[in-house]
């Protein structure tokens, strides 16, 4: 029972776009009520309304009022819009709604922003709430004043500033003054000053749209550069102290080893050893050993994440390995750089290896043994023993305690993985996700997983078939994926999923799926555990 005084919300319409509608120009929502919520569901989307334009992306959300009308555009990407149009209603002591509605029921009460982000995976749900809009029965309209009122509590304090214009380009202008002037003294303070915000407002709205405080994004930015002066210098540790804007050497080196696990005089040791690593699996073992290839193969879809960690510290840049074999010129350069020790795949042909053998001493990782066999056999072969030993033992910690939190959202449900590439469904095997998943965090598997080999087949048919309670969804990024992806999204095998129907789609980055390694299963595991252990705020109402 709503009492006098109260606040009721009141869906008046709903609109739902897609890339299609998007591509043909300028869309021009008309104002159906006095306030209006857009929510990006796909690529990056240009927004006109009050005399203002902004561009916002996946899961960003902006609400109008004063019921102007609001044009869309595409900007990138595969687009995708839900535009809701809703009334907000005051009850006055005789049940009847207050004159003024919307500007009464402002003050006094909890109120959305005017931008803000969504955390988890709203896509779903803002289908299925179209979905029954479009259906226009009573109990799917009452649904869909349901499912708003959820979606504006999950807005309040999400906002990043109540204006977006000035929180993006701020944030935006901070970081870049930080990649210019990290060797300057800056603070919280001072980067706010610059953005023409509040100190409170900045911190917010850094770390809403870099994932961690301005403080942090510095550190990271200090001990990148640190390291590559460490790396390709003779420049001495107090030098470089000062070179990246710490004056205290003692308080430098505490930094450095917490960024790197290792002081600034070992990475230094470690990392002028010449080690070259052929395959992405071998970067990732040593990386976990701490040890920075000198080359390594980079590519900016498969190895995105190395390439933007350590690209800058890795001398010599290899191309993929999606052939395993290395052409004359790549020969030449990996030979040039006199390496101590090559990393490579057992899986090369015999040719390949007689070419690799010419050059250096070559490692092969056996593929067949599991990773943290193969961390050992390298550790043993760099006398790193100690490093392997302790990589294994605190990422069994880490499993046992995301298994632990994760019972309490899994429990009795079924999971399972599914990539997208070009025009064709997969399920991921044992050494991709299988492993991870249903050994190490027992996870309940939905249907058998491929022992032998990293992919298996399957079709739309098949899914619905095994319709599991949790569904992890890989999507390649070329544009066929992409295409495929649409097609499927929009089927009706698709929305009738059981997963889909309970916002239990959890979509996951390309890598570290692409590689069997140490430091890829641990990058695994965070992502397992940031998908999976969210409160979604979305109820299923059915």
């Amino acid at each position: 029972m709503v009492a006098a005084g109260e606040a009721m919300y009141k869906v008046r319409d709903i609109r739902f776009l897609t890339m299609r509608e998007l591509l043909r120009g300028d869309v021009v929502l008309e104002a159906k009520a006095s306030c209006a919520i857009v929510i990006v569901l796909g690529g990056r989307i240009a927004i006109k309304a009050n005399s203002q334009s902004w561009t916002i992306g996946l899961a960003d959300c902006v609400r109008i009022h004063d019921d102007c009308p609001v044009e869309l555009a595409l900007d990138s990407g595969l687009g995708e819009v839900m535009a809701l149009s809703y009334e907000c209603f005051l009850l006055q002591a005789d049940g009847t709604p207050a004159p003024q509605l919307q500007e009464r029921a402002r003050d006094g009460h909890p109120q959305p922003t005017d931008f803000f982000s969504l955390e988890g995976n709203w896509q779903a749900a803002c289908r299925e709430m179209a979905m029954k809009w479009e259906r226009n029965t009573i109990q799917d309209r009452l649904l869909c004043d349901a499912m708003l009122i959820q979606l504006l509590c999950a807005s309040i304090g999400k906002s990043m500033y109540s204006d977006p214009v000035v929180c993006e380009s701020g944030v935006a202008s901070a970081a870049a003054y930080m990649e210019q002037h990290f060797d300057e003294d800056i603070s919280n303070d001072r980067l706010a000053k610059r953005c023409g915000l509040s100190t409170a407002h900045f911190r917010e709205a850094f770390k809403s749209r870099y994932g961690c405080t301005a403080m942090d994004y510095l550190s990271s930015l200090r001990m990148g550069y640190a390291s590559g002066l460490i790396n390709q210098t003779e420049a001495k540790l107090n030098e470089i102290s000062v070179q990246v804007g710490i004056q205290d050497e003692f308080y430098f080196s505490r930094k450095f080893k917490k960024a790197f696990g290792i002081s600034p005089s070992e990475y230094r040791t470690r990392h002028r050893r010449r080690v070259a690593s052929c395959t992405f699996s071998g970067t990732g073992q040593l990386l976990a050993l701490q040890v920075i290839p000198h080359a390594a193969p980079l590519h900016g879809d498969w190895t995105e994440y190395y390439a933007r960690q350590y690209g800058h510290m890795i001398n010599v840049h290899l191309k993929s390995e999606e052939h395993l074999e290395l052409n004359d010129e790549e020969l030449e350069r990996l030979a040039a750089t006199e390496p101590e020790l090559i990393l490579a795949s057992d899986l090369y042909a015999e040719g390949e290896r007689s070419k690799l053998n010419r050059i250096s001493d070559v490692l092969y990782l056996p593929s067949s043994a599991h990773w943290s066999e193969q961390l050992q056999l390298l550790a043993d072969r760099l006398e790193l023993g100690s490093e392997a030993e302790r990589w294994i033992r605190l990422y069994n910690n880490r499993v046992y305690a995301v298994r632990t939190e994760l019972a309490r959202y899994t429990s009795s449900r079924t999971i399972m993985s599914v990539g997208i590439s070009g025009r064709q469904l997969y399920i991921y095997g044992e050494k991709r996700m299988g492993a991870l998943l249903h050994h190490e965090l027992e996870l309940s598997p939905a249907c058998e997983i491929p022992a032998k080999s990293n992919y298996e087949k399957i079709t739309k048919e098949g899914l619905e078939k095994i319709d599991p309670d949790i569904l992890l969804l890989v999507i390649w990024k070329d544009p066929i994926s992409a295409h495929t992806w649409k097609q499927l999204s929009q089927s009706r095998l698709w929305k009738e999923l059981k997963a889909v129907r309970t916002n239990q789609v959890h979509h996951l980055p390309v890598d570290p799926w692409l590689e069997y390694s140490a430091y890829a299963h641990a990058r695994a595991l965070g992502i397992i555990q940031n998908r999976l252990s969210a409160n979604h705020p979305w109820i299923n109402y059915g």
